[in-house]
């Protein structure tokens, strides 16, 4: 089979073509990898209060009991033994267990490794409080209540921070070694 002079230059313009976008896209590729931004921390306290019952509705919803048993302040953080960029992995977690012992920070510690959203269990134990309606979301006041509990809890293990029930609160901090050393110094080492 013979090609015609038309069929040649569609091939050799195809062919082109596909040629072009895979160099194109292996340059664009290389750009990114070279010109991409990383992740920038900027070292920030957020303190956020806590209720003040927050002890008595632990213990109501038979959750987080030891995230707020102490009077003392207790850091609190969760992280993955997998590499994850921008996130507190193994690899944080063992220089800022290293940081604490050099720098002779004695505080106490709740450390959850690979943690998982456990809302649908505490919504089990906790059927008693739940609206059997059809709505998506919380529609009781007591409902509502347990999600906030549950929201406030979540919002401290997945990030970093302290809590300080004694005070009412609780400090999200920035995943930076040296800052969260400098900060627990700050606010609790004495």
């Amino acid at each position: 089979m013979k090609l015609d002079k038309i069929e040649k230059i569609v091939i050799a313009v195809v062919i082109f073509l596909v040629v072009n976008a895979i160099g194109m896209n292996y340059y664009n590729h290389q750009k990114y990898l070279h010109k991409r931004s990383l992740p920038i921390y900027i070292n920030d306290t957020e303190e956020i209060k806590l209720p003040e019952n927050i002890r008595e509705l632990s213990k109501k919803y038979q959750s987080y009991t030891d995230l707020y048993k102490s009077d003392k302040p207790i850091l609190v953080y969760s992280y993955t033994t997998f590499k994850r960029e921008g996130g507190i992995d193994k690899d944080f977690h063992k220089k800022l267990s290293e940081k604490l012992e050099q720098e002779n920070i004695d505080i106490e510690k709740i450390v959850f490794e690979n943690w998982e959203d456990d809302t649908t269990e505490i919504s089990l134990k906790n059927q008693q409080y739940l609206d059997g309606g059809e709505s998506c979301g919380p529609s009781g006041e007591e409902e509502e209540k347990l999600k906030d509990f549950v929201d406030t809890a979540h919002h401290c293990i997945n990030n970093l921070c302290i809590i300080d029930v004694k005070n009412h609160r609780y400090l999200l901090m920035s995943p930076d070694v040296d800052y969260i050393a400098e900060e627990i110094k700050k606010y609790y080492h004495k």
